[in-house]
């Protein structure tokens, strides 16, 4: 927890104090904690010990020194993550391919390449995803037999193979390849790979795959202009034909909009900051403050107030972040954000509490009112006495997951509540990263969405059951 918390804190002076107790201690796990925050430090002075990890006996120091090289841009972790890609253990070799997230760069090329064919699917994933990095900036075209590999994958009918087909189509698009196996994906007739295949192929400049992007801004289906949201800023005229998209009555659509324009500057996304919706709301201010063309502290103030009583607190979260400033705040913003510490929503007032501490302005942490009488947590401490299972049904087979009812009981028993409500009902997984997560029950479908309450973190040192139960059993070969 303290190299956890080192990490957090994220200062050099807090990566020295980890590199200064890594030689003198003897617990794996805790060598892995502090080698696994070491990539927070930008100057990769400690990259020599995390190359020197790669040669331990325990996996766990292994991956941890893989995954900080992975996250590192300096020189020296290149012949590391080399020498990782070949490790014995599959979880490491997904660490130094970025496990699709990490810096990889061009002198992994050969590498990744070599993995797309690896034993572990894990790995294959991995290696497919950072494939469009490896490749940025090269003149050369892929060799036959990548293209005959990624090709063979779009084509699969496989259905433990979905995830590499989605990305072997991604990869297709940024390497210019593969276009008469795109051609039939997006002939398939099944949605997810049809958008797949289209969207590689607008990013090769077919003409074909553009106008039938152009074509779905004004289609009666969901996922053909969600689809097209995405791809707009590679669409000839797309950028022009945005407020269709960004006044969609579908709230998905919006931020697929938001989110693919956030870096246009010739978009003006001030009138989403009244928009209907409090996520779309959140997403257009954080748009415009990546753009550095945030409202003026006085409107931002107004907006605040506005936000009093909404259904969802991600709008004010925004708003109170976006009211600080790095010379300091402002005396109406501190006004605004101390009279919200008493906000009756504790997410609210703890953001507001956290941007005060920021400035140097102390006051109480707010208490959190709960709404449940005593006997509420009575209740829930007597069922998590007993072991506790959700029994998942997916279109590929079921899955039983043992809630953590020791180490998070109230999060385990509104789990079961809302099981036993039938919220998850015909729900998706939206995401999924192979050893990192995977994310489903949003009614959404986006991420954005829930049962219209927060829980409260329950915070423990102990691993998640339901992961190690799960790699366990599946491995992770195939999406959930």
């Amino acid at each position: 927890a303290a190299a956890w918390g080192l990490g957090a804190i994220g200062t050099p002076a807090a990566v020295a104090a980890l590199v200064e107790r890594l030689g003198g201690e003897a617990e794996p796990s805790v060598r892995a904690a502090m080698l696994q925050e070491l990539w927070r430090d930008k100057a990769g002075g400690w990259a020599p010990l995390a190359v020197k990890a790669l040669g331990s006996t325990s996996a766990q120091e292994r991956f941890a020194a893989a995954w900080s090289l992975a996250r590192s841009t300096v020189p020296e972790a290149l012949p590391g993550l080399v020498r990782a890609a070949s490790d014995p253990d599959p979880l490491v070799r997904c660490a130094a391919l970025g496990n699709g997230r990490g810096n990889v760069r061009s002198e992994l090329r050969d590498a990744v390449v070599r993995a797309i064919d690896d034993a572990d699917a894990r790995v294959r994933i991995a290696a497919l995803a950072a494939l469009p990095a490896v490749w940025k900036g090269s003149l050369a075209p892929p060799p036959a037999a990548l293209k005959a590999a990624l090709g063979g994958l779009i084509g699969t009918s496989d259905p433990t193979r979905v995830h590499e087909r989605v990305l072997a189509a991604r990869a297709a698009g940024a390497l210019r390849c593969c276009a008469e196996e795109l051609h039939a994906a997006a002939r398939s007739g099944v949605a997810w790979a049809a958008t797949e295949a289209t969207a590689a192929l607008v990013a090769q400049g077919d003409g074909q795959a553009v106008e039938m992007a152009l074509g779905w801004i004004q289609s009666a289906n969901v996922e053909w202009r969600r689809a097209a949201a995405a791809m707009l800023p590679r669409l000839p005229g797309g950028l022009a034909r945005v407020g269709e998209l960004l006044s969609d009555k579908d709230q998905g659509i919006r931020l697929a909009a938001i989110e693919a324009v956030a870096e246009e500057r010739s978009i003006d996304l001030t009138p989403l900051l009244a928009d209907a919706d409090p996520i779309v709301r959140a997403a257009a201010l954080e748009a415009l403050g990546r753009r550095k063309a945030l409202p003026p502290p006085e409107r931002l103030l107004a907006l605040l107030d506005e936000e009093r009583g909404a259904k969802a607190p991600d709008a004010a979260v925004a708003l109170i972040d976006a009211v600080r400033s790095e010379s300091g705040l402002a005396p109406a913003a501190r006004r605004k954000l101390e009279a919200l510490l008493a906000s009756p929503d504790p997410v609210v007032a703890r953001a507001a509490w956290k941007v005060l501490r920021t400035h140097g302005v102390r006051r109480a942490l707010p208490t959190v009112r709960t709404g449940e009488a005593p006997g509420f947590y009575a209740k829930v401490a007597e069922w998590a006495k007993a072991k506790r299972w959700l029994e998942v049904v997916t279109v590929r087979g079921t899955m039983q997951v043992e809630l953590d009812t020791v180490g998070a009981p109230l999060v385990a028993y509104r789990e079961a509540e809302l099981a036993g409500k039938k919220f998850f009902d015909a729900l998706t997984f939206h995401r999924i990263v192979p050893d990192f997560v995977v994310q489903g029950g949003d009614p959404l479908g986006n991420g954005s969405g829930g049962p219209g309450f927060a829980i409260r973190d329950e915070l423990s040192l102990t691993c998640s059951a339901t992961l190690v139960w799960l790699r366990k059993r599946f491995r992770m070969s195939a999406p959930v």
